[in-house]
Formats: C-alpha cells, structure tokens, sequence
C-alpha cells in the first residue's frame, strides 16, 4: 500500500527534546533532516549532550559525540555535560567526555567545578580521574569551600590532601596506581573469558553426551519393541499353528489308502463341517460324499 503523499507526516522534534524523552531513534531523525545537535533547551539553555550527561545515557551520548556535539557548551547556570557526568559519578561518561576534550576546570553553578561536584557526592573513582586528568584542587566556589572542604570521604580527602602537599609527583603516582588497576582489571577479564570459554565447552560436551545418550536410549527402545513384536508374532504363529493342528486331531477318523491307483485326500468339508475326501484315481479327480468313506 503506497504512502498517501497527502498524509500529514509527524512533525520533526528538536533534537534537544528527542534526547530528553530518551528516543534514540527520534535523535537521528532529527539531525538527518538538518535539526541542530547543539541547539539548547530555550528556557534551560540544556544541550542535547547536558541533557544526556543528567540521564546517564551513555549510547545517546555517544551518538551526540559522533555528530559532533560540542563538550563545552553551557547550561544557563554554567553547567557543562562533564558537571552532571561527575555529579552522577559515571566514570565511562567522564572518560569519554575528558577524552573529547571537556574542560576539567570548568566553573558551573555556585562556581563549582566538576571535581567540586565528584567530591560532593562522593565518587572516589571519579574524582581519582579528574585529579589524573590535573583538576585543580585550590578552586573554590562561590562558598568559599576547596574540593577538600566539602567532600565527606576520607579516601577522597586523603587523595586531595597528599595532592596539594606532593602535586605533580602525587597525580604521577595515581596514574601508575589506575594503569595498575586497569593491568589487574583486563587480566580479571581475561581470566573470566578463559573460565566462560572452559564452560561453554564443557556445556558443549555434555550437550553432546546427553544427545548421543539419548540417541541410544531411543534406539534400544525401538530395539526392545521390534523384538517384543517379533515375539508376539512368533506366539501369534504358534497359536495359529497348534489351533490348525488341533482341528486336524478333532477330525472323524479315516482309512489311508494304500491302493496306488488310487489316493483320498481329505482337504474339504462339506455345509455340516464334515470332511469330504477327494479321491485321485487314474488321473481324475472324483468328489466322495462321507457316506461312501466305508468303500475304501
């Protein structure tokens, strides 16, 4: 059926508000037919990659890198798409965002930067990589408070405080730990793609071993019915054969002949199940009704 060209079409989306109802699908379709991918929410000034950043959407956000959204952009009150990325703690979207060039150091609200924002709520791990990455750890926001000051974990403050006492030496030496991390993390997964490989070949074997053991089952099964058959077709058989015979012994006694010119054969009987011999005498055969038996 073809496509009414009459038909209103569905109107194309901002490619801001596709991101926001989370529709991927939308999202292309909105940039192919030439909607901007760094047009901001008009009220918010949200860019489609912030707003991705808030809803921790890592394949939008991906697919907004690849069409060249810009990592810099910022919301109204200074946010950037690396602010909610730490602030959610996603170590894979600051990564990736760090990797495109996002500023590290950025002010958002209140003049928060995105480590003021990791060490807020606490996300070891990220605060780890932007330190790494060379955040600074003297900003302060418009409270007056560091990185150090407002964080409530004692890991973190301890990884600031030997930050702001060593610098460079102490940021080196947390590279070496995270290659070391990243070493022991591709060597765990490793390890458990050998111990995934060994179990599906093992599953595979039994698989295999449960379908030949099943195989012969079956086969036996259909051996026992073919003899089980062959048996009672052997009963069938003999009880034919001894029904037969028992009808020959139940048959009225007869004289043999011992006459060469002559031979009864007692191969019929009559309408009252009688006997009736047939007697062969010089190439003719002749009908004996049982009353003429006593001649012979």
């Amino acid at each position: 059926m073809e496509d009414d060209p009459l038909a209103e079409k569905p109107a194309i989306k901002k490619v801001w508000e596709a991101v926001k109802e989370g529709n991927l699908e939308e999202v292309r379709r909105s940039i192919e037919s030439g909607e901007d991918v760094s047009l901001p929410n008009p009220v918010t000034l949200d860019t489609p990659l912030l707003i991705a950043a808030k809803t921790a959407h890592k394949e939008m956000l991906t697919f907004l890198l690849s069409k060249g959204a810009s990592v810099t952009n910022r919301n109204r009150v200074g946010d950037t798409a690396l602010h909610w990325a730490a602030f959610k703690g996603d170590e894979e979207l600051v990564l990736l965002l760090l990797s495109k060039g996002a500023d590290k150091d950025a002010r958002g609200e209140f003049s928060n930067t995105p480590l003021h924002l990791a060490c807020c709520g606490n996300h070891y791990s990220v605060a780890n990589i932007l330190l790494q990455e060379g955040a600074s750890v003297t900003i302060r926001n418009d409270f007056g408070n560091t990185p150090h000051r407002i964080s409530m974990d004692s890991k973190i403050k301890q990884m600031l405080k030997v930050i702001m006492l060593e610098g460079e030496p102490a940021r080196e030496l947390l590279r070496l730990e995270e290659l070391k991390k990243r070493a022991l993390k591709k060597e765990a997964e490793e390890l458990e793609r050998l111990r995934q490989q060994e179990l599906d070949i093992i599953k595979r074997e039994q698989e295999t071993y449960d379908r030949e053991r099943m195989d012969a089952i079956h086969a036996e099964e259909r051996r026992i019915e073919e003899e089980d058959a062959a048996r009672e077709h052997a009963k069938e058989e003999e009880l034919r054969r001894q029904i037969f015979a028992c009808k020959l012994r139940m048959a009225p006694s007869r004289k043999p002949c011992f006459s060469i010119d002559s031979v009864l054969l007692f191969n019929e009987t009559d309408d009252n199940g009688l006997w009736v011999p047939r007697k062969y005498s010089k190439n003719s055969w002749v009908l004996m009704h049982p009353s003429s038996r006593g001649a012979f």
